[in-house]
């Protein structure tokens, strides 16, 4: 695993033991995660793709709030 996939994996091992999060089709538990995330390179790269989504959102919203500032 990168740096980044590490940082992801402690991320969610640090939820609490009932978290879960969803796509328009399926909900994972914080264990099916985990245990997927460290096995199922195809879902490991499907994380790390909707961590990579989130950050650039994030740094777009940041930007365009900064912008409207001036």
């Amino acid at each position: 695993m990168d740096d980044l996939e590490k940082t992801i994996l402690k991320y969610l091992e640090s939820r609490p033991p009932d978290w879960k999060w969803g796509t328009a089709t399926q909900m994972f538990s914080k264990e099916e995660t985990i245990e997927r995330f460290k096995k199922d390179k195809k879902f490991r790269k499907f994380i790390v793709e909707r961590a990579h989504l989130l950050a650039v959102e994030l740094f777009m919203k940041a930007s365009e709030e900064g912008s409207a500032k001036k």
